[in-house]
C-alpha cells in the first residue's frame, strides 16, 4: 500500500474466512522455535502492529470471526474495530470472540 498516494485514505483488514478474523500465532511453532528465525519473526510481527498503529491512513479491522491472541492485537492496532455477530457459519449462528487467551493459559 502506498501510504503517500493522495487517493488512498484507509485500509480495511478483513478475512476471507467468515469464522476467523485471525487465528493468532502458531503455538506449536513457539514451542520448538528455530533460534535463527525467531528474532526476525518477532521483529516482523511487531513491525506490523507499529505500522498499523502509526499509519496516517484510517485503519479498520472488520471482524466477522474470532480474533484470539495475536489476532486481537492486530485488531487493537487499528483505529477502528467493527465486529459483526449476525452471520452464520455452516448453518449455525456465529458469535465471534475476541480476546487474549494467553491470560487463560497463564503465559501473559
Amino acid at each position: 500500500i502506498d501510504e503517500n498516494h493522495p487517493k488512498v485514505q484507509s485500509v480495511i483488514l478483513a478475512s476471507s474466512n467468515a469464522a476467523i478474523f485471525s487465528a493468532g500465532l502458531d503455538v506449536a511453532e513457539l514451542i520448538a522455535p528455530d533460534p535463527g528465525r525467531l528474532p526476525q519473526f518477532w521483529k516482523s510481527l511487531q513491525q506490523v502492529y507499529i505500522d498499523l498503529y502509526g499509519s496516517r491512513l484510517a485503519t479498520v479491522a472488520c471482524l466477522t470471526g474470532h480474533a484470539p491472541a495475536a489476532g486481537c492485537f492486530l485488531a487493537m492496532a487499528c483505529d477502528y474495530r467493527v465486529m459483526y455477530a449476525g452471520g452464520t457459519v455452516n448453518g449455525r449462528k456465529h458469535m465471534p470472540k475476541i480476546g487474549l487467551n494467553e491470560t487463560q493459559l497463564g503465559i501473559a
